[in-house]
């Protein structure tokens, strides 16, 4: 399939979670030689900071579906996609109309007019079952999480299977604990600039308190496990084992000096799998503590070097580091080839090449 110009044109969009958007159209432009772009509603916020790292921002910012007008929204990607001959959709969210479309599934007759090859990209929560979370999980983070979100989530999650039954597209997912919920998707990993993560101080250094950075993305609902982390490592700095950096709020461009100054980055423990931010910490040759389960292992072909640190032997690993830094300090080193290896972009585009080429 080809754009009106003759040429493949693949848009990947609307949401642009974490810069994966931006990643993956750079990867399909760098190794499948086809031409890519990510579009996104853009405040242009991070254009306004001094020092700002703008790589991750959509390659075309669009209106604001709650923020326009659904005539004049409707016209503008109409005649934006009428450029492409591929679109991947994140979150199955409408990419043509605004307040009037509420999934995907409204916008199917526009996208098929325009004879664009449609797929859909799913990053977590609005996938994610809780109750088979639960089942494979003792620590799953729906267990903890309050009644009234779980039972929100159950129905949008289950609306959302029902729409990926009906509409019959190509599913992707984001990190590989989905295709537990969705089987016939396939892992798209998560794509960064790696080389622009490696650097900064060396980990575990003689006569220096190693420092643990752990900076939570949600409390409630508790994806994070923040509330059985934090007392472990302001224990752990109480006794001078450890210094730990908690700050509050991070914007992203901040985040790299903030993982480079750390010897340990603690991401989700709650999850049973691993996301951006443990990717991040993997490339900048840290040690990574986290919780993937036996469950998500099994859908990888290699197991990320990942501490296992679930709430009930959390303590006990952090411990395990911290005694013996020589093999703390190679599992660094495996992690940052395990992100070159998995997560700059080149997995992504074979995931992607059977749909963007054929």
């Amino acid at each position: 399939m080809t754009s009106p110009s003759g040429h493949r044109r693949v848009a990947i969009g609307p949401i642009n979670t974490c810069g994966q958007a931006f990643f993956w159209a750079e990867s399909v432009k760098q190794y499948l030689d086809t031409d890519a772009v990510s579009f996104a509603p853009d405040s242009r916020l991070a254009r306004r900071i001094p020092g700002a790292d703008l790589q991750g921002r959509p390659h075309i910012s669009i209106p604001h579906r709650r923020l326009s007008v659904d005539a004049w929204r409707r016209r503008r990607m109409e005649r934006f996609l009428a450029d492409f001959s591929h679109v991947m959709v994140e979150g199955l969210l409408p990419v043509v109309s605004g307040l009037t479309g509420k999934t995907l599934g409204d916008d199917l007759p526009t996208l098929r007019r325009l004879d664009l090859k449609t797929a859909v990209i799913l990053h977590g929560s609005e996938i994610r079952d809780g109750a088979a979370h639960r089942a494979r999980h003792k620590d799953s983070y729906f267990s903890e999480a309050p009644p009234e979100w779980v039972e929100m989530m159950a129905a949008e999650t289950s609306r959302n299977r029902r729409i990926i039954d009906e509409i019959g597209l190509p599913v992707f997912v984001s990190t590989p604990d989905l295709r537990l919920d969705v089987p016939a998707a396939r892992w798209l990993p998560l794509s960064i600039d790696v080389d622009g993560w490696q650097g900064g101080r060396d980990i575990f250094v003689d006569g220096e308190l190693p420092v643990v950075l752990h900076i939570p993305s949600h409390r409630n609902p508790p994806i994070k496990g923040t509330r059985h982390i934090e007392p472990v490592l302001e224990d752990f700095e109480r006794r001078g084992l450890i210094r730990y950096l908690h700050p509050a709020a991070v914007p992203h461009h901040a985040m790299r000096s903030l993982v480079q100054s750390a010897d340990i980055v603690v991401d989700q423990i709650m999850t049973g799998s691993y996301g951006v931010a443990a990717v991040e910490a993997m490339a900048a040759g840290r040690v990574v503590m986290g919780h993937i389960g036996e469950a998500t292992l099994d859908q990888l072909s290699e197991p990320p070097p990942i501490v296992e640190s679930p709430p009930s032997t959390f303590a006990r690993a952090l411990e395990s580091i911290l005694e013996d830094r020589a093999v703390s300090s190679d599992l660094g080193a495996r992690g940052s080839n395990y992100a070159r290896r998995w997560h700059d972009g080149r997995a992504a585009a074979e995931a992607l090449h059977d749909y963007v080429v054929e």
